[in-house]
């Protein structure tokens, strides 16, 4: 998910009333901390440079994104050891979406658009800690959600159009691959499959259906941007994420907080 904001050098010359479509990447400041009951009540840290993907698509009613994001980092704990690899844990977190929200009224007074629709979403968080060089566990979430989505948009000021916008989105509904699971040895998900088969297919048929009964999700995006020529535009982004899922049916669960601070350049096609 990412908000759609876009501005010109100055009121005359303006491309916010037009139609565009934009290709932006953007990166910064990553920092994400995790507490996996799965695996252990220790929280684990770590920050990294993150890369995000995205197209835009502006029009007078409507605004369309799709987004790409990957970051892989290291987490430690208060008790990590490096050079030992000792309680660390490596993270990859990835995810794809696309995301429709129409214009539904306007706060003439704010110069403020409200948009509202919703997106479609794949989300990976893959983590492997490591109790030490020779021992380890895998603890993912991989989930697949419908969510509801709210934009809003504030022009700054009538002489240029520089834009401030805020992003929410929240999951209504999502199918949750490698679900009830206490690790990799004990699991009724890894315990079914059999290895002669696909065993991607079967995990992948294996997924439950969840809504707030399972699971929490925030994903939020707080942005600024302008753009530097007619063709080229600088956003600067605070994204967050929050997510709380219960992962097993003795009440284990994991929980994850992400936050991003970006800055980016878009490409008007």
């Amino acid at each position: 998910m990412a908000g759609c904001c876009t501005c010109s050098a100055n009121a005359q010359d303006s491309v916010a009333s037009e139609s565009q479509h934009l290709l932006g990447l953007s990166t910064g400041l990553s920092y994400h901390s995790v507490r996996d009951g799965i695996i252990s009540p220790l929280m684990y840290k770590g920050s990294q440079l993150p890369i995000l993907l995205t197209y835009d698509y502006r029009s007078l009613r409507s605004r369309q994104t799709m987004t790409a994001f990957y970051n892989n980092l290291d987490l430690t704990s208060p008790i990590s050891n490096k050079a030992t690899s000792s309680h660390i844990a490596k993270n990859v977190n990835a995810f794809l979406d696309y995301s429709y929200t129409r214009k539904v009224f306007t706060f003439d007074q704010l110069n403020t658009d409200c948009f509202l629709g919703g997106s479609v979403s794949g989300f990976l968080n893959w983590r492997t800690f490591y109790y030490s060089r020779q021992s380890n566990e895998i603890s993912p979430e991989a989930m697949m959600s419908l969510s509801f989505d709210a934009l809003l948009e504030t022009k700054v000021d009538q002489s240029s159009d520089d834009l401030l916008s805020f992003h929410l989105a929240v999951p209504l509904i999502s199918y949750v691959l490698l679900d009830d699971r206490y690790n990799a040895k004990v699991s009724d998900t890894f315990d079914e499959l059999d290895l002669e088969r696909n065993v991607l297919g079967q995990i992948l048929a294996k997924g439950n259906v969840v809504t707030v009964n399972r699971l929490i999700k925030v994903q939020t995006e707080l942005s600024y941007s302008m753009f530097i020529s007619r063709s080229i535009r600088c956003e600067f982004q605070h994204r967050f994420l929050y997510y709380f899922i219960l992962r097993h049916k003795s009440g284990l669960d994991a929980r994850s907080v992400s936050n991003q601070f970006l800055v980016g350049l878009s490409i008007a096609l």
